[in-house]
């Protein structure tokens, strides 16, 4: 899975492009912006486990020093150290981790990011259940942004990978019926493809 880099920008008006508006002075410290930009920094070079000390780093100082930090920002940091975890191969506390997000703090793009992070580590630990109702949280949010195709077809591959993995036949059939129901009628060639594969599949096992 790829999962997309949280720049420090909390507030104001979206950065030109490739760039990141810094935090507004009353909004988060700048110590904690600092620790932030450098553990980002650490991630985006593949060292996964210092990135993650970082952010905790960033949670710990602010909780010992009191500083300045909005409950977003509070968020994002726990949203990023879950990323870190995953890269680890540490599902478990990945979990953990990103059970510790406000999730109302965020803005609709951040909260797709949450419930499809949250969705896909449900899913590698064999979790469906949950893990298809995250899925069809992160499906929600993304049709708020007016995204109809591109972010749900993602779900929809994810939802029936795990199911197709778990090899748990019914649940992968009822995915797979679902996703075929969604694909047609928003057009998705690819997860209408999926679904039908998926549904064959089930259904070989189902009547053995």
């Amino acid at each position: 899975m790829n999962y997309p880099f949280v720049f420090s920008q909390m507030e104001g008006d979206p950065a030109p492009a490739g760039k990141a508006l810094p935090p507004k002075p009353d909004t988060v410290a700048p110590e904690l912006v600092k620790m932030f930009d450098t553990a980002a920094s650490l991630a985006r070079e593949g060292k996964h486990a210092e990135a993650l000390a970082a952010y905790r780093a960033v949670l710990e100082t602010q909780r010992k020093k009191k500083l300045a930090a909005i409950p977003r920002f509070i968020a994002t940091v726990h949203l990023q150290a879950s990323y870190a975890l995953i890269d680890l191969g540490k599902l478990v506390e990945a979990e953990k981790e990103i059970r510790l997000v406000e999730a109302k703090t965020l803005d609709q793009e951040k909260l797709y990011e949450y419930h499809f992070t949250l969705g896909n580590i449900l899913g590698g630990q064999g979790k469906l259940d949950p893990m298809f109702t995250e899925l069809v949280l992160a499906i929600s949010a993304s049709e708020d942004l007016d995204d109809y195709t591109v972010r749900p077809a993602k779900c929809w591959t994810q939802a029936l990978h795990f199911a197709m993995k778990a090899q748990d036949w019914v649940k992968l059939k009822k995915i797979g019926e679902t996703a075929l129901q969604a694909s047609r009628v928003r057009g998705m060639k690819d997860v209408e493809l999926q679904a039908k594969v998926s549904i064959a599949e089930a259904s070989k096992h189902l009547t053995k």
